[in-house]
């Protein structure tokens, strides 16, 4: 019988899969990546076997780049990290192609670009969530990040409906979000079942997924792992099991990272939002107004399932972060 094409790509025999986290070298190609990951698909799903592609500047349109971060497949997860203010409309829109696009962050607060303007809008979203909305695009999205986005208010609650994996948006820096202002945005939220977690609680929270300096500091990949503790209900030491496809992060262009959480700990302008089950957001609905729980100084959002600190690599090693040159970085896309 003919060996299986792991066996003739790899040589390694399916049952020695685990050896690979000690055997696979942290400075290669994404070409290397992308074929184990292909090739072992949930075995290679570990967190110490997550990658990353910082690309400060690119050269060329961005469809390519999207071409090359995405898998129709799904043979592993994309979190993309991108600023609006450095995109062209049509380029934003056209993210809908990562087909397998599981965290995406749009922030700006570049101080050297602010007399640009941010290409995400009310209509942006809304070319979004109608694609969304027909099984088009942005059926992997778990988690929705906005950073430094001066236009979003309380209409992007209406337009989250649409995503089917969407349970987590974290906003920071917004103009028209924060938790100062809380009463005029959150009855639009609680309306379309979503809580939103404490200001310092939150805060907490969220730098703990931040801070990862056992991978790449301020990257975003760790909520990906969040959001699957959340749907399976489980604890820190069984997330090994909770992923079942390998995890890629990518850095296109200069997008700000969120720093300011770990180093600043700003509570009020950064909130945390969690989707509701239906169940509990109909049981809720005839229940006094979240205003009034705050002015009651009750807390509206604090949910009853446990959080947990983001999982640790268990075998220390080097941040595996790849800085490619265009060409290179074409290359092992194609």
């Amino acid at each position: 019988m003919a060996p299986n094409n792991t066996e003739v790509r790899f040589g390694v025999d399916q049952r020695n899969i685990h050896a690979l986290t000690f055997l696979f070298s942290h400075a290669e190609s994404f070409y290397i990546w992308r074929t184990f990951a292909i090739a072992f698909g949930a075995d290679f799903a570990d967190v110490s076997n997550r990658y990353m592609l910082d690309v400060k500047a690119p050269s060329l349109p961005l469809p390519e780049y999207y071409k090359g971060l995405n898998s129709r497949k799904r043979e592993w997860l994309t979190c993309l990290r991108i600023s609006p203010k450095q995109v062209t409309v049509p380029d934003l829109v056209s993210l809908s192609a990562i087909t397998n696009l599981s965290v995406l962050d749009l922030s700006d607060g570049q101080l050297y670009i602010e007399n640009r303007e941010s290409t995400f809008d009310i209509r942006i979203m809304r070319s979004w969530s109608e694609l969304a909305r027909t099984g088009r695009a942005f059926r992997s999205l778990e988690v929705l990040m906005l950073g430094w986005q001066e236009k979003v208010d309380a209409w992007i609650f209406s337009l989250l409906d649409s995503f089917p994996r969407l349970d987590i948006v974290v906003m920071t820096d917004c103009h028209w979000i924060h938790h100062k202002n809380h009463k005029e945005w959150q009855e639009d939220a609680w309306k379309h079942g979503w809580s939103f977690m404490p200001s310092k609680r939150g805060a907490k929270h969220l730098r703990s997924l931040l801070d990862d300096k056992s991978f790449y500091l301020a990257s975003v990949s760790n909520l990906h792992y969040e959001h699957m503790r959340m749907a399976a209900g489980v604890a820190e030491k069984h997330v090994e099991s909770i992923s079942d496809r390998p995890l890629l992060e990518c850095w296109l262009g200069t997008p700000k990272p969120w720093r300011h959480v770990i180093d600043e700990f700003p509570g009020t302008r950064t909130v945390f939002f969690q989707k509701l089950p239906t169940g509990r957001v109909e049981q809720n609905a005839s229940k006094r107004s979240l205003s009034d729980m705050i002015d009651a100084k009750r807390d509206p959002s604090r949910s009853s399932a446990a959080h947990v600190k983001p999982p640790q690599d268990t075998i220390s090693s080097k941040r595996r972060v790849a800085k490619h040159s265009t060409s290179s970085l074409l290359a092992e896309m194609s």
